[in-house]
């Protein structure tokens, strides 16, 4: 009965979301980014995110980096879904401008994403593997495990994701437990 148990634990938490096309307006130019432009690449990164979530702050040197550093090889697309948020229209605009953030920022208005992906916090980031046309969420939680430092990042859980991914290699941990603010 043990094994049993234990065989159908192992099952689930191993069986991988696949996760269908979406098409969202980028808050920066009102443009709509679909999911399936990324299909050509080996991953995307997906990253629920606010403006006003401190924690967000924290990271959004990071989170740059990182989509500077994978650029043109695993892109990064960040999606608001705060209800209070995504209306903020021109007062958005202008803090991608002030921050200079040219990752795609999207708009997620009806929280239909938040749902797909069952997003809890922001920032919480999904690392999405191309498996032939689809893409299959393979890794989800904290960007790292220093949510205030980035000095004192010791294991880097995102990016040892995306490179793990670029690599052909499986994921040991596929999920740590985000923190930040909860999605409203």
């Amino acid at each position: 009965m043990k094994w049993i148990l234990f065989f159908l634990v192992v099952t689930v938490s191993v069986k991988a979301q696949v996760v269908a096309d979406f098409s969202l307006p980028n808050a920066a130019d009102g443009k709509t980014v679909h999911l399936r432009d990324y299909l050509k690449y080996a991953g995307v990164v997906v990253i629920f995110v606010s403006y006003d979530c401190p924690y967000d702050k924290y990271y959004m040197d990071r989170i740059v980096t990182i989509a500077e550093t994978y650029n043109g090889r695993f892109p990064v697309l960040l999606i608001n879904s705060n209800s209070d948020e995504v209306h903020a229209g021109e007062l958005l605009k202008n803090h991608l401008l002030q921050q200079k953030i040219t990752i795609p920022y999207l708009l997620d208005k009806n929280q239909v994403e938040l749902k797909t992906f069952n997003a809890r916090k922001t920032p919480e980031c999904f690392v999405l593997k191309n498996t032939g046309q689809k893409f299959t969420v393979v890794y989800r939680g904290a960007i790292d495990d220093s949510p205030q430092s980035a000095d004192d990042v010791r294991e880097a859980y995102l990016t040892d994701a995306i490179e793990n991914v670029l690599a052909g290699q499986r994921i040991e941990v596929a999920e740590h437990r985000p923190p930040g603010c909860s999605i409203r």
